[in-house]
């Protein structure tokens, strides 16, 4: 569905970018303020998540801001993607380990966004 993707991605611009609330940032694209929402959750479980994404555009500005919301935006995917295959080895990789690893992930993650100076935290799940 070209035409859904175009409008969910006017939607998510208006909200990251445009810093219009969701209500508004639907109205705006004629869209169900439920289906931006379920657009967003999905996002989020995808690794993209809006909020995120529209704490760095309010800090971003110029070059450098494109820069910092671009690489939060990949560090998001690659975190989620990163905690997708200690899903994945299950059992096969000692408790100690994963719960290494995962300390590790957050204490990365959480420094990044502090750097960044947006106020959203690691969350699990």
């Amino acid at each position: 569905m070209a035409n859904g993707d175009e409008v969910m991605t006017a939607v998510r611009d208006s909200y990251v970018n445009g810093l219009l609330n969701l209500t508004l940032s639907a109205r705006k694209h004629d869209v169900p303020e439920s289906t931006a929402r379920r657009w967003k959750l999905d996002a989020k479980a995808a690794g993209d998540c809006w909020d995120l994404a529209r704490a760095a555009a309010r800090k971003a500005t110029g070059p450098a801001g494109e820069f910092t919301e671009m690489f939060i935006q990949e560090l998001s995917l690659e975190v989620s993607s990163a905690l997708e295959a200690l899903k994945e080895k299950g059992d096969d990789m000692p408790l100690a380990e994963r719960a290494k690893v995962l300390k590790q992930l957050k204490d990365m993650y959480t420094s990044v966004i502090d750097l960044a100076g947006c106020n959203a935290r690691f969350e699990f799940g």
